[in-house]
């Protein structure tokens, strides 16, 4: 697999920034209660819009912090806003959202996917990536939805799975047009993986 993804083009102190909305986007999470955020099960009409405020919480308390790069306040407050305008939470639609937004949504998706949650387990990263391919997710911005398919298999190749019959594989190719089976390499063998025989998850010894 070719070690040259598809880029977007950020300089350094853009990609430090960038970081930093990462680090920073779901910091008002904790001003829900932990009985919203650890519920086990679905939750109501009425919880889920309580959920909906931390992206404001998160804003706040950046704010509050002497953050005053409103690229990253932006970019906190806004990644959960969809092109579309069904986001929350102030609807924005396209061109309304910044780009740091547009780029944490796609990363806030994957992370949330792919990690274990008291309401369900962790998906395998090549489900995901699968889901994203298949247009799932279509209110994201495309043109990051492809650049981060582009670049995601880079960061997988070589790095060590669980497979579904307990082994332990090495990412060696991920398909483009097939992100849900990789080829592997376990127990000195070249494996296809297929139905039978899936990545469970990643895994780290």
């Amino acid at each position: 697999m070719s070690k040259k993804g598809l880029p977007i083009h950020l300089s350094k102190e853009d990609m430090a920034r960038l970081v930093k909305v990462g680090l920073l986007h779901d910091v008002g999470k904790a001003k829900i209660p932990p009985q919203i955020i650890n519920k086990p099960g679905k939750l109501t009409d009425q919880e889920f819009e309580i959920i909906k405020l931390h992206p404001v919480f998160s804003y706040e308390i950046a704010k509050k912090s002497n953050e005053k790069d409103i690229d990253i306040l932006n970019g906190i407050r806004g990644h959960h806003e969809k092109i579309n305008g069904t986001g929350y939470p102030d609807n924005l639609r396209y061109n309304e959202i910044c780009l740091f937004a547009r780029i944490t949504i796609i990363s806030d998706i994957y992370d949330a996917m792919v990690s274990k949650r008291v309401y369900k387990d962790a998906h395998s990263p090549f489900e995901v990536l699968d889901e994203f391919s298949q247009g799932r997710f279509s209110n994201l911005d495309m043109e990051l939805v492809n650049a981060f398919l582009s670049n995601m298999p880079i960061e997988l190749l070589d790095k060590f799975v669980l497979l579904s019959d307990g082994s332990i594989g090495r990412i060696i190719y991920i398909n483009p047009n097939n992100f849900m089976y990789p080829i592997v390499e376990a127990q000195g063998e070249i494996i296809l993986t297929n139905e039978r025989l899936k990545c469970v998850s990643m895994y780290n010894a």
